[in-house]
């Protein structure tokens, strides 16, 4: 694909990979962050290619009921195999994923929007800290921003007439879903354009016929056959239940008569978290200037909806950007549920739209404009390190510490079989045990529940505590 590019552009976007290749595996044997979540699906993998199970559905979510799905176990399963069950191999597999987004971020970037456009949000996006955090730790998301933005471009492309396109965009939804129940509303902008085109009867929705609605059907379904398989024996929960359940809320919420999650907060809590999050995104060392250059992004995308509304084609992928950014943003913070694990299908649109924004500006300062953002790409940089690849805010604990401590458990039982069991903030979780399980497995000495010899873990202040009890 390289031959595509113009000299220079093939020199940006190496600029761009190289480093961040090299800054994600830089210590990744011993930093890499295993929380428990993680090793739900490491032990999920494990027994598939042991032949001890097939899953169907991968760990469950917040609502305890509904079960993400199980294509990242897959996915895990092949690198693990190529690794030799390895936790690290996990990790490589996260990184190339990672990398494999910056790459398409520039190519579709240019095709929907502008040479500009693409080369600012693959620079930025390249070298944001939080998603270099996040790069260094496989979990069921990391292939979600990879995904929105080949289903950006079918949107864009369909919207614009092409209605070969339409299909794959259930495809499309129907992986995200597998990956993170909630990027279900990715669905909005979909919905929105529909309406929108039934409305004023455009092309993109007349022109449909029978067979593009059934092979748009069989598209959308290919990728949910193991959760439907599971459903069949378990009440159709993951699909009519959790479409059920969706209508249900969003009456709900529409109303006010409740919040849309169980365990929800205030909005100001959940918007502070996401302000903190995105700014984590964008700015590491200051939470303002992260938040100006969020709503720098929203601002910008509007100027330029405004100046292009009679090139009707060129503006529709700029609404359709709009739209993406405003039911992310929107529904995350009307779901009052400040969790990580839903941020990932915005950041994608928050860099494309900061690349429009400083596109127009730089019409007016440019050498002021790239020299700021060289300045900002390199504090970035030097944050993240100085902090070890995690958050300001943040310490987690390592695969190195977790590994000392099973080490430990080793020494002290003289490597007899254990029964691992948690104490302590977190310990009420099913998975919290789960990483020192599969470490335990992968030395050679797997726990169990009928081991004469009880091991109990407490992890405090991103300590792990380990008493040996017989």
């Amino acid at each position: 694909m390289m031959r595509f590019f113009k000299q220079k552009e093939k020199l940006i976007i190496l600029i761009a990979i190289f480093p961040i290749f090299g800054l994600s595996l830089l210590k990744i044997s011993s930093d890499m962050i295993f929380i428990g979540d993680q090793a739900w699906f490491y032990l999920s993998a494990r027994d598939l290619l042991l032949g001890d199970s097939f899953p169907l559905v991968g760990i469950t979510s917040s609502h305890t009921w509904l079960h993400q799905g199980p294509l990242w176990t897959y996915l895990l399963a092949i690198a693990l195999w190529i690794g030799r069950f390895n936790p690290v191999s996990g990790a490589y597999l996260s990184i190339g994923i990672n990398i494999l987004t910056i790459f398409f971020f520039y190519i579709l970037g240019k095709r929907m929007f502008s040479k500009r456009v693409a080369l600012i949000g693959t620079v930025l996006y390249a070298f944001s800290p939080y998603l270099l955090h996040l790069s260094r730790m496989p979990y069921h998301t990391t292939p979600i921003p990879l995904l929105t933005l080949f289903y950006f471009y079918l949107l864009t492309q369909w919207a614009n007439g092409k209605r070969a396109y339409f299909k794959w965009i259930f495809f499309l939804l129907a992986l995200l879903y597998n990956f993170e129940l909630a990027t279900i509303v990715l669905a909005g902008p979909v919905l929105v354009i529909a309406i929108y085109g039934f409305v004023k009867k455009k092309e993109f929705i007349t022109r449909l016929i029978k067979r593009d609605i059934y092979v748009t059907i069989l598209l959308g379904v290919v990728p949910l056959i193991p959760i439907i398989i599971y459903d069949i024996g378990h009440g159709f929960k993951q699909t009519l239940g959790y479409v059920a359940w969706l209508i249900y809320t969003a009456v709900k919420a529409v109303f006010g008569l409740f919040s849309i999650s169980h365990s929800s907060g205030s909005i100001a809590d959940t918007g502070f978290f996401l302000l903190q999050r995105l700014s984590w995104l964008i700015f590491l060392p200051n939470l303002i200037i992260g938040v100006i250059l969020l709503l720098l992004s929203i601002g910008g995308v509007l100027v330029a909806i405004r100046q292009r509304r009679h090139d009707n084609e060129e503006s529709i992928t700029y609404i359709i950007l709009l739209l993406w950014l405003l039911f992310t943003i929107g529904i995350f913070v009307m779901n009052k549920v400040p969790s990580d694990a839903y941020l990932p299908s915005m950041f994608v649109a928050i860099f494309l739209g900061i690349g429009v924004a400083i596109e127009q500006l730089l019409n007016k300062k440019n050498k002021v404009i790239i020299f700021l953002i060289g300045i900002l790409l390199l504090l970035n940089t030097i944050t993240l390190l100085k902090h070890n690849y995690s958050m300001v805010s943040e310490k987690n604990i390592v695969l190195s510490e977790r590994i000392q401590a099973v080490d430990a458990i080793l020494a002290h039982s003289q490597r007899k079989s254990v029964n691992i069991q948690g104490k302590g903030d977190g310990s009420q979780f099913e998975s919290f045990t789960m990483p020192y399980e599969y470490l335990l497995w992968y030395k050679g000495h797997p726990a169990s529940v009928d081991a004469q010899t009880n091991v109990e873990i407490e992890e405090i202040n991103s300590k792990i505590i380990v008493t040996l009890k017989k």
